[in-house]
């Protein structure tokens, strides 16, 4: 064995027997120190300060344990959005499903436009009182008209053709509770008709139509018209309409 490593044992031993004594010192200090039950007699505390402390943890544990029901109401929240939002995208990926949720938010959608009818427009008006569009597009003529003037069924139903067979019809009646409409072809638009918000909606399939549709508190307006007609004639139609 060289110098070295003799030097090298040596370090080690005297580390072990330094650790060794720091070990049996601290036991011995910790064997002197007085017991719990002499500490309380020599040093004993206040009724007040005991009062302190227990009301400090009861405190401290009624805190951890609001902390841990708050804890469990977000994780309950959250795997209910989780659920929610994975049920919704799978209900979405079966047409049925989605458009009966389409239709639902439509028909609370128009609900809400209902109940936000401005004063003083056409719901001051009465059923009995037909409006009746003065501008007609070119190459349309009236070809059939229905009404029932009775305040409990009034209604009005006109149809207008040109030569190509093409329709466009007008519906005044009384108002809706609620509606839905099929959105899986159409993009719904929010319009103005004479100061009162209205919905168009524009077709892109050959087998719907375009459809306007508007409602007071006593009256529902709608017209209608096939792919080829420019929806923006329907526009005019309602803004033309006079008693």
């Amino acid at each position: 064995m060289d110098e070295q490593d003799y030097n090298g044992k040596d370090d080690e031993l005297f580390d072990a027997l330094l650790k060794s004594a720091a070990f049996d010192a601290l036991e011995k200090e910790i064997d002197e120190l007085p017991s719990c039950e002499e500490l309380n007699k020599e040093y004993k505390t206040s009724n007040e300060l005991n009062a302190k402390i227990t009301e400090m943890l009861q405190e401290s544990l009624t805190k951890a344990k609001r902390r841990k029901r708050r804890s469990n109401r977000l994780r309950l929240i959250a795997g209910l959005m989780i659920v929610f939002v994975m049920s919704i995208g799978v209900m979405f990926c079966f047409e049925p499903s989605r458009n009966l949720i389409l239709n639902t938010c439509l028909a609370i959608r128009f609900k809400y436009y209902q109940n936000s009818i401005p004063e003083n427009d056409l719901s001051e008006n009465h059923i009995g009182e037909y409006y009746l569009p003065t501008y007609i597009p070119e190459g349309f003529e009236e070809t059939r008209c229905s009404a029932d003037p009775t305040p409990k069924n009034a209604y009005i139903d006109i149809n207008y053709t040109n030569q190509e067979e093409q329709v466009i019809s007008y519906h005044q009646g009384s108002p809706l509770e609620s509606m839905a409409y099929d959105t899986r072809y159409a993009t719904c638009y929010e319009v103005d008709i004479n100061g009162v918000s209205a919905h168009l909606f524009v077709t892109t399939h050959e087998h719907h139509a375009h459809d306007l549709f508007w409602q007071t508190e006593d009256l529902y307006f709608s017209f209608s018209c096939p792919l080829d007609i420019d929806p923006e004639e329907l526009i005019r139609m309602a803004e033309s309409l006079k008693k």
